[in-house]
């Protein structure tokens, strides 16, 4: 008799020890998820506008980075940076930079704006094609610009073509 009983407190042990290593593994399983690709476009998106705005032009200060450019172009339209326009240096630093490392099945559209333009209005700029903004299925990354005073938000959305 107590030879059984030895046997059965074997087994349950054993059983129980079964059970908790598949609650473990249910656990560990279930706590892992996957990235969606939604949520992977906007990782992407949102670190691809922080590398654009980060990025040095060649320029001096108040032109080094895209940033600087941006904000000071809007507080003082019309001044130069070594000689060149801070807009001309805009149109000519944005687009090679997206298109460089952007991946190439990919579009865009980058707007800078002031904080509250839908209600006050004044300048804008805009970069890329302006049908990516209507698109159904985007990635949309915002960020603000505080350098020199400013508040401007800039808008990145990406969209296949």
């Amino acid at each position: 008799m107590n030879r059984r009983k030895g046997q059965t407190s074997m087994i349950m042990i054993v059983l129980m020890i079964i059970i908790m290593m598949g609650m473990g593994i249910f656990l560990l399983f279930s706590s892992i998820r996957d990235s969606s690709s939604s949520e992977f476009d906007n990782y992407y998106t949102h670190n691809l506008l922080l590398t654009v705005l980060r990025t040095h032009t060649g320029y001096k200060t108040p032109c080094s980075t895209v940033s600087e450019t941006i904000s000071s172009a809007f507080l003082l339209p019309g001044t130069t940076c070594q000689g060149r326009l801070k807009s001309e240096i805009l149109n000519e630093t944005i687009p090679a930079l997206m298109d460089a490392v952007k991946k190439s099945n990919l579009e865009y559209y980058l707007v800078v704006q002031p904080e509250n333009w839908d209600v006050a209005g004044g300048r804008r700029l805009e970069f890329g094609k302006s049908w990516v903004d209507n698109e159904e299925d985007k990635s949309v990354a915002n960020e603000k610009i505080l350098q020199y005073g400013s508040n401007l938000r800039v808008k990145l959305v990406l969209a296949e073509d």
